[in-house]
């Protein structure tokens, strides 16, 4: 499975709505033309509400949304089309992007009677590039590529969208998938998330938010006034394989504690009606504002987790995505610029064996020294590491993840800087 990130504007379709600044424009037509050079150009005609037409090129698009200018000049159809014929729009290159702009950027220059190419460098241009870009970047629609060659297209997407699906897609040397603990604060998308990831997985999706009086019963099911068992959502995607969500599990009674990890201890699992197998496909999302540790100032009703718990499961950080909330607002990206972007990882090549094997050798390594470390500190260190730490970090090597990124999610989980520091200087 590979995944793919594409630009934004190849989202729209004719009928799609493009905000910029505080007018919405509707795409009325796309024309699609092939240069002489062999490039698609995409010509995007767009009608605001009140009647007025503007084409732009794809690129011309994506700069006139960042701009936010609803008044910006707009080129007619044959300026427009004049702009595609003479440079073929290919956004998949950075370099053209960046010959784009560094275009634009000279003719400002030249208009003021000095000399662009005696002024900036083609390096000084690349830095202003790429420190603009960062502040404006717009999300990117994702594409995941399956293993029969099939492509899902499943829309803009969270930053770290891609960590969670490589995550759900990992799977240990049994076969079975990793558990995730998706920590972020209350709002940012990780329901959605890991609907999105199921369907690029394939999987059928289930979905519980979990309180102080969520009762045993609703999670395993009962038997009815006339002896028949009801089933329930966690039972089916155990049964039949799927990704099941349990939201705000560190909201809910212990009862609900006791159920996920009896459900996760092991390849069975007892129901009222049986002792019923876990599907290999069964992966279990547990969403939650904290990392298991109780209540903090901001989210005060959170239980504590157990330790054995907490073990079952990978830990993936889950922050709010600026450029994905001013999507679905509605709103320029770099009116929400103040915002932290969200930690991502950057993925490593699996096709070199070798390579593989020294990561995951590397790992093993790791792990032990730090088990001896937190051995040597004694109790008061909250680090438990068995094989499962083992096995759920060498199944995230196996897609890509690289070292210290698997510690994060199999080890380290969360732990705050001063007792990790005291950790390592013990390794």
């Amino acid at each position: 499975m590979s995944i793919n990130t594409l630009p934004a504007w190849k989202t729209y379709r004719v009928g799609s709505l493009v905000r910029v600044g505080d007018v919405n424009w509707t795409i009325v037509e796309i024309e699609k033309r092939t240069t002489d050079n062999g490039y698609i150009s995409r010509l995007f005609h767009l009608k605001s509400p009140d009647g007025d037409i503007v084409v732009k090129t794809s690129r011309g698009l994506t700069f006139w949304q960042q701009n936010g200018d609803s008044s910006t000049a707009v080129a007619s159809a044959s300026e427009a089309e004049i702009k595609a014929d003479a440079k073929a729009d290919r956004s998949e290159s950075g370099d053209a992007l960046l010959d784009l702009i560094s275009d634009a950027v000279k003719s400002r220059i030249d208009a003021t009677g000095f000399d662009a190419d005696s002024i900036l460098s083609e390096e000084r241009v690349a830095e202003i590039v790429d420190a603009e870009l960062a502040k404006r970047a717009l999300p990117q629609r994702v594409e995941v590529v399956r293993g029969d060659g099939s492509v899902i297209d499943v829309g803009v997407q969270h930053a770290s969208f891609p960590t969670l699906l490589k995550a759900l897609g990992a799977r240990k040397l049994d076969g079975t998938g990793c558990n995730v603990w998706l920590v972020g604060p209350a709002g940012s998308g990780k329901t959605s998330a890991a609907h999105k990831c199921a369907t690029a997985l394939g999987l059928q999706f289930y979905a519980k938010s979990v309180g102080p009086q969520t009762s045993e019963s609703s999670l395993l099911g009962y038997y009815d006034a006339n002896g028949r068992y009801v089933r329930t959502q966690l039972r089916e995607a155990f049964e039949n394989g799927g990704v099941f969500l349990l939201d705000e599990v560190d909201a809910g009674n212990p009862a609900v504690l006791v159920v996920i990890n009896a459900v996760l201890a092991n390849g069975v699992a007892s129901f009222p009606d049986g002792v019923i197998t876990k599907h290999k496909d069964f992966i279990l999302v547990a969403g939650a504002n904290t990392i298991g540790q109780g209540a903090d100032r901001q989210y005060v009703g959170r239980q504590q987790v157990d330790a054995a718990t907490l073990d079952r499961f990978v830990f993936l950080q889950w922050d709010y995505d600026p450029n994905l909330i001013a999507v679905i607002c509605g709103v320029p990206a770099d009116w929400l610029a103040g915002l932290p972007a969200p930690s991502t990882i950057d993925f490593v090549p699996v096709d070199d064996v070798d390579a593989v094997n020294r990561r995951l050798k590397a790992y093993c390594q790791k792990v032990v020294g730090i088990f001896n470390a937190v051995a040597k500190l004694g109790k008061g260190v909250r680090v438990v590491l068995g094989t499962r730490a083992l096995e759920h970090g060498l199944a995230l090597i196996r897609v890509g993840f690289r070292v210290e990124d698997a510690l994060d999610a199999c080890v380290w989980k969360g732990l705050d800087a001063d007792t990790r520091k005291k950790v390592e200087s013990n390794v």
